[in-house]
């Protein structure tokens, strides 16, 4: 009798496994149809997504939108699209189809990192629009201008090197060096914050949380780069209180109240504040 080679055995083994996987995978590879939207994994569920985006940018419909999105059975579909959207933002995608991501994701009810300010009037619901500034603004009035002293703050006309007495923040993060108020009419009620490194430098991709009575809103640092890699921005509504922080690594700046400082025909300038948080 003779004795089984183990070696020739793995062998031949071994020269099957490659035969077979150089057949399926060369010379007859599966041909994939009729694949189910749950079935879809990595770039093509992002891919089904975004669809579902454009097309709810096109009909505005968030039902259609729900049942294009059912298949993959998200607990909330929102929170989904929120972070593809992230994702798209982070990696540098087409900032379109970013912002139909962040369109359907606020359409939902959800906060992205996208840094959008939604138009409070003249648009429709759910319409975004990404405030990119054309000239960097002033922040002193026009002299034809007779605006309303704010209480405790004057404008910042530099935006970049304010100085105010620190406050004590969490060890190993960031502090509010400025939040200084200003009054203009193209920034009418807009918080802009800036988040910079000890260097001055600004950073991106840093959360930013504004909180108010009964509500809150998050969002990421760096949507506007040629603004500065470490801005941000939120609108703000008439008549409420507002603070701002970076969660987990600042405390909350002081209180910051939207008042009327100008007016300019029927148009109605509220105030607008500068929040700079450095580390």
């Amino acid at each position: 009798m003779r004795r089984v080679s183990w070696v020739g055995l793995v062998i031949g083994l071994l020269l099957g496994l490659g035969v077979s996987l150089f057949y399926t995978w060369v010379i007859n590879p599966v041909i994939e149809y009729n694949t189910a939207p749950w079935q879809l994994g990595g770039a093509a569920r992002e891919q089904y997504i975004v669809m579902a985006a454009l097309a709810f940018q096109n009909d505005r419909n968030l039902d259609r939108a729900g049942e294009r999105l059912r298949p993959f059975d998200f607990d909330r579909p929102g929170v989904e699209v929120a972070r593809v959207a992230c994702d798209f933002f982070r990696r540098a995608e087409d900032p379109t189809l970013t912002a139909a991501l962040v369109d359907l994701a606020r359409a939902y009810g959800e906060a992205t990192c996208a840094d959008i300010a939604m138009p409070a009037t003249g648009t429709p619901p759910g319409t975004v629009m990404i405030v990119v500034p054309t000239e960097t603004p002033t922040r002193t009035p026009t002299p034809t201008q007779t605006p309303t002293p704010l209480p405790t703050d004057t404008p910042d006309p530099a935006r970049i090197t304010p100085t105010v007495t620190r406050t004590p923040t969490p060890a190993g993060s960031f502090e509010v060096v400025s939040a200084s108020a200003f009054c203009n009419a193209r920034f009418s009620g807009v918080i802009e914050v800036y988040v910079r490194e000890r260097d001055g430098t600004g950073i991106p991709g840093v959360e930013v949380q504004v909180t108010w009575a009964g509500g809150s809103d998050r969002f990421f640092t760096g949507l506007l780069p040629d603004e500065d890699p470490g801005y941000a921005n939120f609108v703000m509504e008439e008549g409420r209180t507002y603070r701002v922080q970076l969660p987990g690594r600042s405390s909350p700046s002081r209180e910051l109240t939207t008042q009327v400082c100008d007016t300019e025909g029927e148009e109605v300038v509220l105030s607008g504040y500068a929040v700079v948080f450095q580390r």
